[in-house]
């Protein structure tokens, strides 16, 4: 079983990521990675962004998705109609792709996405956003890959950003601390789903309706695929 790489400081996890999330790691070239660059629209992601949308409703919403990768999720977002979408990763290579291809996208829409996006550099427990300012955050498969010891304070700056109601969606990599059964580098915070049920019942409330609610309604490769999803609110 591959060994977890530990990291005394955020300086030194910040070395590593900067080096790690380049071009290399999202263009596919790396065995246990997708290719990213080139992964944008198709079956896969309309297929998903309905799944998602059926159930967390995007239209009129601000969402941020916090762990962007190459904004992929934001377009899916923004063509279920939501008001507003912040991408953040904190690979600039990610931001930069993502932005290059929003862009592309806006122009050919003919303004239809105008205004309506945008994507920052910045790693998850210091947000450069609002308070109270984001309906919806969305993130899949980040919280596994962030620096352990700024677990809570990213949980902290989700719930500063959320609007009271908003809803908080975390998709993951889970398992016992530690262990990982993946050739990802990049996965150096595996927990228990226990373990991130009790940080976030310390700041937002369970919505374990909706988490049934996507259990249930997950077809074919969704239901697959058997993510390990939690929802929760701010009060």
């Amino acid at each position: 079983m591959p060994q977890i790489k530990s990291f005394k400081t955020y300086e030194s996890y910040r070395d590593f990521a900067n080096n790690l999330y380049s071009e290399h790691y999202f263009d596919g070239s790396m065995p246990h990675r997708a290719n990213y660059v080139a992964g944008f629209g198709g079956d896969w992601y309309d297929q998903v962004g309905d799944y998602f949308n059926n159930i967390l409703d995007f239209e009129g919403k601000t969402i941020l998705d916090a762990g962007c990768a190459c904004g992929a999720f934001c377009f899916e977002f923004l063509n279920h109609s939501a008001e507003y979408v912040i991408g953040v990763d904190i690979s600039e290579f990610a931001i930069a792709t993502a932005q290059t291809y929003l862009d592309s996208i806006a122009e050919k829409a003919v303004g239809a996405f105008d205004g309506k996006y945008k994507f920052l550099v910045s790693p998850l427990h210091k947000l450069p956003i609002e308070d109270n300012s984001v309906d919806i955050y969305f993130s899949t498969e980040v919280y596994e890959h962030i620096y352990p010891k700024a677990s809570r304070k990213s949980i902290e700056e989700a719930a500063r950003v959320l609007k009271p109601g908003g809803l908080l969606y975390l998709q993951l990599q889970a398992g016992e601390n530690g262990a990982r059964e993946d050739d990802d580098p990049g996965h150096i915070n595996i927990q228990t789903m226990e373990y991130w049920d009790s940080l976030l019942s310390e700041y937002l409330v369970p919505r374990k309706d909706i988490d049934e609610a996507l259990d249930s309604s997950a077809t074919g490769f969704i239901k697959d695929y058997g993510w390990n999803h939690i929802t929760y609110q701010k009060p």
